[in-house]
């Protein structure tokens, strides 16, 4: 399932009064985040992923993500069940003379979805078992 939000970010929002954005997601794995500064933000525009007051992305704990005009992408493999599902976007600007969105998506692979690792692996299993069973036959 993929999450998204898009958050507004102020001239008034600066380090320290951010936006301060709370995701509660279901159980199951982060696969990847995705965060989308569009053109003008001039790397102004800058922002974190907070999960609870642990800092999970950049995982660096000083930095930050910003762009002007891209995305940036984070593969990662992310336990929500075990390290909580309540994040936290938070948000802000350096000098900012208007109004600049940021886009955010999370992917999750929710525990109802199939292991697709899994699932090819049998099915090469049985593809060797039948293969193996007609060359007994011939």
């Amino acid at each position: 399932m993929i999450y998204s939000y898009s958050y507004e970010i102020l001239p008034a929002d600066t380090v320290d009064d951010p936006v301060v954005g709370h995701i509660k997601l279901n159980s199951g794995f982060i696969r990847r985040v995705q965060v989308s500064f569009p053109v003008g933000c001039a790397f102004a525009v800058k922002c974190c992923l907070y999960n609870d007051s642990r800092q999970l992305i950049p995982t660096n704990q000083d930095g930050v993500l910003c762009h002007d005009g891209g995305t940036i992408d984070v593969p990662m493999w992310y336990d929500i069940d075990n390290q909580g599902n309540d994040l936290y976007f938070v948000g802000w600007g350096d000098d900012l003379d208007y109004p600049h969105s940021v886009y955010l998506s999370i992917d999750v692979k929710e525990s109802t979805e199939p292991d697709i690792l899994l699932v090819q692996s049998r099915v090469i299993d049985l593809l060797e078992h039948l293969i193996n069973v007609i060359k007994g036959i011939l």
